[in-house]
C-alpha cells in the first residue's frame, strides 16, 4: 500500500513541478513578445504580419491559461492513505466508498438502477480498493480513478457532492417556521381546484406550500367524499387504515376516538400509534349547520426549535427517549401500538424531520426508566407549553370546497367545540409516497 501510494504521490508531485515550470516559461515567453512589440510599435507592420502575431499571442495566452488551470486542478486533489481530499469542494472521500459507488456498466445496472455487488475490504480482491491514478477531466467537473486492478471509475463532481456525507442541509425548499402572527401576515397557501387537478404547475404549487409551511388548501373542490379522494390521489396514493380508505366522521362516537364527538381538541399529530405515522392528513368539511368547529394548526417544528434554543438538553432528551402510543377500540377490537421518540432529527444535519406529539394517545410509559420520569415530564411539558402557546396558534374555518392538506410529521392540528351537525371527510397519505411525489418533481 505504501509503495503504491508513494508512487502515486510522486507522480502527482512531479507533474505539478513540470506544470509550474511550463507555466513560468510560457509566461516569460509571453512577456518577451509583449516587450518586443512595445519596442517596435513605431515600425511599419503589414496587416498580414499583424494578424499572424495576434493569432500567435492569443494561442500563447490560451495555453498559459490552460496550463495554469490544469495545475490548479491537480493541486486541488490530495491523495491520502485511506481517502481522497478534494479541497475546493470540501470533500473527503473514502477509497472504499468511492470504489463501492462506482457507476460503470459492470458495477451498476442502469436499467434497474441497482448495484451489482458490494465491495468487501476483507476479501482477497481488496487490492481493487487501491487507486493507481487519480485525475480530473471535463474542466474539473469529472473525477476519474484508475484502480490497481485497472478498473476505471468516473464520477460527476455534482453527484459526489449530492451523495457524500455532509452535516449541511440538502433540502431544496427552505421551510418557513411560523407562529400564528407570522402565518396571518403571509399569503394564505391556497391553490385553485382546477389548477391542482389539471396542471403540473398547480400541483407543484400545492407541494411547494406543503414543504414550506407544512399545510396547503385546495379551494373550490366539489363537496363530496368521492371528490375529496380524487383531490388527495393527485398528490399520492391514499393510505388504508382501520378507519378505511377515505373516511367521514361526525359527533356520534362511532369509534373510540375523541374526534367522533363535538368537544374541542387540543393540538396533536394523528396516527402516532402507528410504527410509521401518516405523512399527510386530509380534511374536508362537507357539511355543518351549527356554530364553532374551527380548525387549529400549530407549527410543531417552530415549537421544537424554540425548545432547542431555550432548553437544548430537553430537546436532545426527547430525540432519545422512546415513548409508546396506542389506539384501542374494544368495539372493533383494534389495538395499535408504536414505539418512537417525540422528536426525530436527521442523523447528519440534525435538522428536525418528525414530531410525534399526542397526549391523548400516550400509552403507559413502560419504556421510560423510573429514575428518568422527572426528566421526561419536564422536557415533554416544556415542549407542550410551546405548542399550546396562543401566539403559535393559527385558526381557520373549513367550509365545503376547502380541502386541507396537513403535514402530519410537522404541523399539529386540533379544533374548537361545535354545535349542530358537522360532517368531515378525509384520508391519510403515506410519508414514503408523499416523498416519492416530491422527488418526482425535483423538490426533495
Amino acid at each position: 500500500m505504501r509503495s503504491v501510494m508513494g508512487s502515486t504521490t510522486c507522480r502527482l508531485l512531479l507533474n505539478r513541478r513540470v506544470f509550474y515550470s511550463i507555466t513560468i516559461r510560457q509566461s516569460q515567453i509571453f512577456n518577451c513578445q509583449i516587450s518586443r512589440q512595445l519596442n517596435t510599435v513605431s515600425r511599419p507592420w503589414s496587416n498580414r504580419n499583424l494578424r499572424a502575431n495576434s493569432r500567435s499571442l492569443r494561442n500563447q495566452v490560451s495555453l498559459c491559461r490552460y496550463i495554469s488551470t490544469e495545475n490548479q486542478v491537480k493541486s486541488d486533489l490530495q491523495i491520502k492513505r485511506d481517502y481522497l481530499e478534494f479541497k475546493s469542494n470540501n470533500l473527503q472521500l473514502s477509497w472504499l466508498w468511492l470504489r463501492d459507488h462506482c457507476r460503470c456498466e459492470v458495477c451498476y445496472n442502469h436499467v434497474t438502477n441497482q448495484k451489482n455487488f458490494l465491495i468487501d475490504p476483507s476479501s482477497s480482491q481488496s487490492t481493487s480498493i487501491t487507486p493507481e491514478n487519480v485525475e480530473l477531466e471535463s474542466d474539473g467537473q469529472e473525477l476519474k480513478i484508475t484502480w490497481k486492478d485497472n478498473h476505471i471509475t468516473r464520477y460527476d463532481i455534482s453527484w459526489l457532492k449530492e451523495n457524500s456525507f455532509s452535516t449541511e442541509s440538502k433540502q431544496r425548499i427552505k421551510q418557513f417556521f411560523w407562529t400564528g402572527e407570522k402565518m396571518r401576515s403571509e399569503d394564505r397557501p391556497v391553490v385553485d381546484y382546477e389548477d391542482h387537478m389539471k396542471t403540473e404547475e398547480g400541483l407543484k404549487q400545492s407541494l411547494y406550500y406543503l414543504l414550506k409551511y407544512g399545510f396547503t388548501i385546495v379551494q373550490g373542490a366539489p363537496a363530496t367524499i368521492e371528490d375529496t379522494g380524487k383531490v388527495s390521489e393527485r398528490v399520492a396514493n391514499i393510505m388504508e387504515t382501520c378507519f378505511g380508505r377515505v373516511w367521514s366522521f361526525t359527533a356520534d362516537l362511532e369509534r373510540a376516538d375523541t374526534a367522533y364527538s363535538n368537544v374541542g381538541l387540543g393540538c396533536h399529530t394523528d396516527t402516532s400509534y402507528l410504527t410509521c405515522p401518516a405523512g399527510i392528513q386530509v380534511f374536508h368539511c362537507i357539511e355543518h349547520d351549527g356554530e364553532g368547529g374551527e380548525t387549529l394548526l400549530v407549527d410543531g417544528f417552530q415549537a421544537a426549535h424554540k425548545l432547542r434554543q431555550d432548553h437544548e438538553q430537553d430537546f436532545n432528551y426527547l430525540t432519545r427517549a422512546i415513548v409508546p402510543h396506542e389506539f384501542l377500540d374494544k368495539k372493533t377490537k383494534d389495538h395499535y401500538r408504536s414505539l418512537g421518540p417525540v422528536l426525530s432529527v436527521s442523523p447528519n444535519s440534525r435538522e428536525l424531520t418528525h414530531i410525534r406529539f399526542n397526549m391523548y394517545d400516550l400509552a403507559p410509559l413502560s419504556t421510560i426508566p423510573q429514575n428518568e420520569m422527572k426528566q421526561f415530564y419536564t422536557a415533554y411539558n416544556r415542549l407542550r407549553t410551546n405548542l399550546v402557546n396562543p401566539a403559535n396558534e393559527f385558526w381557520l374555518k373549513l367550509k365545503p370546497g376547502m380541502v386541507l392538506f396537513v403535514d402530519n410529521w410537522r404541523v399539529l392540528h386540533g379544533r374548537s367545540s361545535f354545535t349542530g351537525k358537522r360532517v368531515v371527510c378525509g384520508c391519510y397519505i403515506n410519508k414514503n409516497d408523499l416523498n416519492n411525489t416530491y422527488r418526482r418533481h425535483d423538490m426533495l
